[in-house]
């Protein structure tokens, strides 16, 4: 028996009659149609730049598509999945910027 309940924009899944330890896994175009606005929020709060969380949000969905089958619902919610992936594409995102402002510190005092 499955009953789906709807809980802060995502559904969430009870599972009765699978067999232990089996869970069902969501289509990535379910999981990206229901987790869209979660991961695009939590890389705007990131970011706190709304273009930024676009591109970030389309690079995000870009690798969990080329990574699907690596996703196994027993270990963890799409969402939770998905959210682990934004925050490791914008941790991405800040650490190249950070080393491109270095070297354009360093070009700049050079030319000085």
């Amino acid at each position: 028996m499955i009953r789906r309940r709807r809980r802060s924009g995502v559904h969430a899944v009870t599972i009765g009659a699978l067999p232990r330890g089996e869970a069902l896994a969501p289509s990535f175009a379910s999981a990206a149609e229901t987790c869209l606005d979660d991961v695009f929020g939590y890389l705007l709060y990131l970011t706190k730049d709304r273009p930024l969380a676009e591109d970030l949000t389309g690079a995000t969905f870009e690798t969990a598509l080329r990574r699907w089958r690596r996703f196994d619902p027993r270990r963890g919610t799409a969402r939770a999945w998905l959210l682990a992936i934004a925050r490791s594409t914008a941790l991405d995102w800040f650490r190249a910027d950070a080393r491109r402002r270095r070297r354009e510190a360093r070009v700049g005092v050079a030319e000085l």
